[in-house]
């Protein structure tokens, strides 16, 4: 797998682009519909940003979210960790 585009991202000019590289687009906030089983089904400005900021924040935060669980696997007891564990292994793309 690739690396992704380095962090923090940032919604500037109704893209999310890379805080360290202005200009470099990672992903446009555009007007979209959807077609399908005879229904239309689009989003409003609003929600558009509302969805790029929910994906900036989750990118940005991911390892620290990360780093949080596996802490809180090594402190907690055992019977406590097994849904910790299976969402760190499904990340780490090992079983444990």
């Amino acid at each position: 797998m690739s690396k992704h585009t380095p962090l923090p991202w940032v919604i500037r000019k109704g893209d999310v682009e890379a805080k360290k590289r202005p200009g470099m687009t990672i992903a446009a906030i555009i007007e979209s519909s959807v077609f399908g089983s005879g229904h239309c089904y689009s989003t409003t400005e609003k929600e558009r940003r509302a969805n790029a900021q929910l994906i900036v924040t989750a990118v940005n935060n991911h390892a620290k979210l990360v780093e949080a669980l596996r802490e809180l696997v090594d402190w907690a007891h055992p019977d406590l960790t097994h849904n910790a564990k299976a969402v760190l292994a499904q990340l780490d793309g090992e079983l444990e």
